[in-house]
């Protein structure tokens, strides 16, 4: 990825910067927020996903941003089923309810979350800091997308990154993200306490069989070394809930990268 500096400016997302993280930027400041935001004042240059300042631009727009074109193992990717080979360890998801606050960062709708939620991957303990969408989803299965995506980002200690990503199919009213979209911000920079804590594990699918791969932040900077767990089961959203998250920015989605000879394992998911 690129220096922790970096790593805690996407992490802690103001409600000037960008995207909030794409991954976003984690909770109170900690996960990885969008670099920066449309603010003609932000300290990080303007970028988008369009036009001239749009991903074909990345890395154009900053030196600290050279990553998203020079880049090897960028995300997102397609998940093509003939690549997946071997099996990785197990991934354990040690969710409760937490207070959060949502957050339109002029990228995405983004959730930061109180602390309390953590994973453990390859032994070590990352807190999930922030969760946000894109749509249509950033990664594809087989050369699809899916409506949503959600991107839960963790942080570990030492400032490295692993995010959990959740698929979303159109179909019935999902009720664990009912309040957050039932009420959104109103406008860019807004920041809305909700009134009820957010239950994160019922956000996942029943069925938590992954894939995981190593990758990169899906926004500038592009930082590398990320520690991606997609979930390979969707869960649905009614129309009215997709509706919600078009109305705030959509068609928020990085084209898919070269997979570079990586490897795609297999994973097992449990939450606690």
């Amino acid at each position: 990825m690129i220096e922790h500096l970096d790593r805690r400016a996407f992490l802690g997302l103001t409600s000037t910067a960008v995207l909030g993280g794409l991954c976003g930027a984690c909770s109170n400041g900690s996960h990885p927020p969008q670099p920066h935001s449309g603010n003609s004042h932000s300290s990080k240059p303007h970028w988008s996903y369009s036009g001239d300042t749009g991903p074909d631009h990345w890395a154009s727009l900053s030196n600290a941003y050279k990553v998203c074109a020079t880049g090897a193992d960028q995300s997102p990717i397609n998940i093509a089923s003939s690549e997946i080979k071997g099996t990785s360890s197990r991934v354990t998801l040690v969710y409760r309810p937490v207070s959060a606050t949502s957050v339109d960062n002029g990228h995405t709708l983004q959730v930061n979350v109180d602390s309390g939620c953590t994973a453990i991957v390859d032994d070590t303990r990352y807190e999930l800091r922030q969760f946000h969408y894109h749509t249509p989803s950033d990664h594809t299965i087989d050369g699809k997308h899916r409506t949503v995506e959600w991107h839960f980002v963790h942080e570990s200690v030492d400032k490295n990154l692993a995010v959990v990503a959740v698929l979303v199919n159109l179909g019935t009213q999902n009720t664990a993200f009912a309040e957050i979209l039932s009420h959104p911000p109103d406008k860019n920079g807004d920041r809305l306490r909700l009134t009820s804590p957010v239950d994160v594990a019922a956000m996942m699918p029943s069925d938590l069989s992954a894939l995981r791969y190593q990758g990169s932040l899906s926004t500038p900077p592009c930082t590398e070394g990320v520690k991606w767990i997609v979930l390979r089961s969707a869960v649905e959203m009614s129309s009215d809930q997709v509706a919600v998250v078009q109305h705030v920015l959509n068609n928020n989605d990085r084209p898919v990268q070269p997979l570079n000879g990586r490897s795609l394992q297999r994973a097992a998911v449990t939450v606690e």
